[in-house]
């Protein structure tokens, strides 16, 4: 899934030079060298397609560390990117190329049947504050998690996620993520529904028994001949109908279901009395 959106936003360059400049200069400061490295061929497209868009004319390919390519920069662009710190940080649609190009470099998003989960790792500390700064100020959210010298941002609401994949321009995966979200929510709600109306037909069931109980045993004992007509009428209305609810009960012998309530009450405080 991760390798899908990655594919998908490498297709779209950034119309404005504020936002070319601000995802060469976002992916710059991830190296820690004066050079911009790729892991996968569509990078290094994108990487020199930028370069050229804003006629930095000077740099070579060469061979990065664990099995990554780099492009050596010019000094011409070396000041270009070192000399700033996120140049177009007010600029709305610069800081979502920041968000963009931070995926590109450090995302990861996950979508199964467990659940959904998208997160941007191995920044230090100052990287992922500004990172939540941003992403709070699109309204996106996130927690940060802390461990050792690394830091983590990560999403696990759902309207936070899709916010973040439109932002960063992946439309089919937000599609995506909102179907399996719907269905999901759908499959809930009929669980919910599912688990209610079985703990409601236990509880039913529950108080049938014992009401059917406490009328067995009046009739086996003096009381009952005692009992008023309509205590009497409540009594084997029960014991004809057990699987009914108190509402379908009353229904049935027309009352309300307080006044039916309000007998079988009686029913149990006489077979208490001796």
């Amino acid at each position: 899934m991760t390798a899908e959106i990655k594919a998908e936003i490498l297709t779209k360059i950034p119309g404005r030079r504020c936002c070319q400049e601000s995802f060469l200069e976002t992916w710059y400061q991830q190296n820690g060298e004066n050079a911009l490295f790729y892991s996968t061929p569509s990078m290094a497209r994108y990487l020199i397609m930028l370069l050229r868009g804003l006629q930095v004319s000077s740099w070579g390919i060469g061979q990065g560390l664990q099995r990554k390519g780099k492009i050596i920069l010019s000094e011409q662009a070396i000041r270009m990117f070192a000399s700033k710190s996120f140049l177009h940080s007010n600029s709305r649609c610069c800081q979502k190329i920041f968000l963009k190009t931070l995926f590109l470099s450090r995302g990861s998003f996950s979508l199964s049947k467990g659940g959904y989960h998208l997160e941007l790792h191995g920044m230090n500390k100052s990287q992922a504050q500004k990172a939540l700064e941003v992403s709070e100020a699109l309204g996106v959210g996130g927690s940060l998690y802390f461990r050792r010298n690394q830091s983590t941002l990560y999403y696990k609401d759902g309207d936070h996620i899709a916010r973040f994949l439109g932002i960063i321009g992946a439309v089919k995966t937000l599609l995506r993520f909102e179907e399996h979200r719907a269905l999901k929510e759908t499959k809930n709600k009929i669980r919910r529904q599912v688990n209610y109306e079985t703990a409601n037909l236990i509880r039913v069931a529950d108080a049938s028994a014992l009401q059917q109980e406490t009328i067995k045993r009046l009739m086996k004992g003096i009381r009952w001949k005692s009992l008023s007509p309509n205590l009497k009428i409540a009594a084997m209305a029960r014991l004809q109908y057990p699987s009914l609810s108190l509402r379908e009960l009353a229904g049935k012998l027309q009352m309300t279901k307080s006044a039916l309530n309000h007998r079988l009450r009686r029913l149990e405080e006489f077979s208490r009395t001796k």
